[in-house]
């Protein structure tokens, strides 16, 4: 109840503003934590910046710690459906040797992956292996795979546990939403 009351006033406060880029609506991308600092846009998207946020990191289940059997994290993988290239299948045997991340971007987040030869994104990773944020490792880990993983959600836009300690400090909506959407 108390967080439905928060919420009602919000959108009671807000109602009839929007946010524009331009004359534009914008996408308002949030995450609820992102690995300490938020991703910059895209093409789509120049009004996301990067900006850190390391309030982020004492978000409850910021942090995650999975392990894998080679032969899950395959299972897994090969869920992932073919790429223009073609069907991507991986390997059980010997997998956690050939795990390599080819590129992250700038807030850290794997942009491509490399498993077993064949490149995934850092998304599609993620989703098939039930990751938390494309920001993560991979090791090897006792005959498996162990994935750390930093952050809770896809790192774009506003970050929900950074916006709600601004709010603590007195931020405004307005010099909340100017911190992470730019212009």
């Amino acid at each position: 109840p108390s967080y439905y009351k928060k919420l009602e006033a919000a959108v009671n406060e807000t109602e009839g503003l929007v946010v524009t880029d331009g004359s534009a609506l914008i996408d308002p991308l949030f995450c609820r934590a992102s690995a300490g600092r938020t991703r910059a846009g895209d093409d789509l998207h120049p009004y996301l910046k990067m900006v850190e946020c390391p309030e982020d990191g004492k978000a409850p289940g910021f942090l995650q710690l999975l392990v894998f059997t080679e032969e899950q994290a395959a299972a897994a993988v090969n869920s992932i459906p073919a790429a223009d290239e073609g069907e991507r299948r991986v390997r059980e045997q010997g997998l956690a040797e050939t795990l390599q991340i080819i590129s992250r971007d700038e807030a850290g987040y794997v942009e491509e992956i490399q498993a077993d030869g064949y490149c995934f994104t850092g998304e599609e990773f993620q989703y098939a292996l039930g990751l938390q944020s494309a920001n993560f490792t991979l090791e090897s880990y006792g005959g498996g795979i162990r994935a750390a993983v930093r952050g809770i959600g896809h790192g774009y836009g506003l970050s929900q546990t950074t916006a709600n300690k601004k709010a603590e400090e007195g931020w405004t909506a307005e010099e909340i939403l100017a911190f992470f959407y730019s212009g």
